[in-house]
């Protein structure tokens, strides 16, 4: 997906720092290492509530380690009752999971407060998975009365899985009557290389006639160093090349256009206060789930702390995922440019995934 075009979402936050005292993890993990509790935090170190007003996601798992529950809470601890009107991210009182004899899973069900299913716009009631020799073949959405639904922009109601051995080569999705879509991104086909890593990928109507194709490039690590997507008249429309740190991290791509504009997301900090130098900057290594960028407008006291941060343009869950390191930044004056500016900027790219993050 193309995150560059999603709607970042519209919200100044005015925080004062002076004083920080972390008393809240952003993220809580049990004896056997595993997330437990996610939280929202703010640089007060308090608890608070995004849009759709969750601070906390909580995780339970059953006998075998496997995700059982997870449930949304407010900043005061309550269980979170959908606003299912509002243009925010929409999500469920709480969500179950259930799995095959096999361990794969085998149904996502969205609850309300009270138990009932719920039927969110971008969220089925209860979705479920059918599987032949441990390879996912269909998914299918459910509405709260068990029956199919369609989700999301294009209505996918059914989604079917083709294989050639263990390499996924075909996914078709159908609407509720189970009628093939017919939108140029609803059948996707996949190809190969010689030792089975994705070369093509192919994107079609319901005819068949090709709507865009995407083409992947590696380099000797099988890492993925290049992508071209090409319209349906062969005419290359953008690329975008990917740099890796040595931990095999990205932390650069660059988007090539067409009419050879180019543009370059970086994973770190860029700075920018007149008269002043950076004496610690974090590493954003850690972040592993979320992807996007975003900046902040900020302003120091005398001795080079942070005080007021103010909130430029990024997406919720980014920008509430870098606080506890922006917390950790320390400037000094700089003695070769005395210049008593107290404002500036952060920019911040965190470049781990190619999908829209639903959740902070």
């Amino acid at each position: 997906m193309d995150y560059k075009k999603l709607v970042p979402f519209i919200l100044l936050v005015l925080i004062s720092i002076s004083g920080i005292s972390q008393t809240i993890k952003t993220e809580v993990i049990d004896k056997k290492d595993r997330l437990i509790q996610k939280n929202r935090v703010n640089f007060y170190g308090k608890l608070e509530n995004d849009l759709s007003g969750i601070a906390t996601i909580k995780y339970e798992y059953d006998r075998k380690g496997k995700l059982e529950k997870k449930s949304y809470f407010n900043k005061d601890g309550q269980m979170i009752k959908p606003d299912t009107t509002s243009e925010a991210l929409e999500y469920p009182s709480y969500t179950l999971y259930k799995y095959n004899d096999e361990g794969l899973i085998a149904e996502i069900s969205n609850h309300y407060i009270d138990g009932s299913y719920l039927d969110l716009a971008n969220k089925p009631a209860v979705k479920r998975f059918k599987y032949k020799n441990n390879q996912l073949t269909d998914e299918f959405n459910f509405d709260k009365r068990g029956r199919l639904r369609g989700v999301g922009n294009l209505e996918k109601a059914v989604v079917k899985y083709t294989y050639a051995g263990k390499q996924l080569i075909e996914v078709r999705s159908y609407d509720k009557d189970k009628k093939i879509l017919d939108f140029g991104l609803n059948i996707e086909r996949h190809a190969y290389d010689s030792i089975g890593r994705k070369a093509r990928t192919t994107y079609h109507f319901a005819n068949s006639e090709i709507f865009l194709t995407d083409k992947y490039y590696y380099n000797n690590k099988s890492q993925l160093i290049k992508k071209e997507s090409y319209k349906k008249n062969g005419q290359l429309d953008y690329s975008v090349k990917y740099t890796y740190a040595t931990n095999d991290q990205i932390i650069k791509r660059e988007y090539q256009y067409s009419n050879r504009k180019t543009e370059i997301e970086k994973q770190g900090f860029e700075i920018s206060i007149p008269g002043w130098k950076v004496t610690n900057l974090p590493s954003l290594d850690a972040i592993r789930d979320i992807d996007g960028i975003g900046a902040f407008y900020f302003t120091l006291d005398q001795a080079g702390n942070i005080k007021e941060l103010r909130r430029s343009h990024g997406k919720d869950p980014l920008m509430y995922a870098v606080i506890p390191y922006i917390s950790q930044i320390k400037f000094e004056k700089d003695e070769k440019n005395p210049v008593s500016n107290l404002k500036g900027e952060i920019k911040v790219g965190v470049l781990n995934k190619d999908i829209e993050v639903e959740e902070f």
